[in-house]
């Protein structure tokens, strides 16, 4: 095709013209600033997972519920989300009914047989 037919000749052995759809196109390798979210980490998830379940108020923790609450939201997000989203009163009655454990030291075991 030639320039007077509304098109462009490539000499021999040139690259063809890459589309503007490719050339706008978003890097795999490099995250897109509006598509790029911070992560924590693991660790500073968990640090904060465990900071909240010892402010509630009532919870002992030296009980298994208090143990058993912070392995259970750990490993489950939309209790750790429905658990963080409830107001302080709530908290406490949450863990109650959702967790396997007691929040009373007179059930529960302490010490070591000798």
């Amino acid at each position: 095709m030639n320039a007077c037919m509304g098109g462009f000749s490539n000499p021999p052995f040139s690259k063809p013209y890459k589309s503007v759809s490719h050339m706008t196109s978003k890097s795999k390798s490099i995250p897109h600033a509006s598509n790029h979210r911070f992560q924590q980490s693991i660790e500073d998830r968990m640090a904060i997972l465990v900071k909240r379940v010892g402010e509630v108020k009532g919870l002992n923790h030296e009980t298994s519920l208090y143990w058993n609450s912070i392995d259970f939201l750990a490993k489950n997000d939309v209790s750790r989300g429905i658990f963080y989203a409830l107001p302080d009163k709530s908290k406490l009655e949450y863990l109650e009914r959702n967790i396997e454990g007691s929040n009373d030291l007179d059930n529960e075991y302490i010490g070591f047989d000798y």
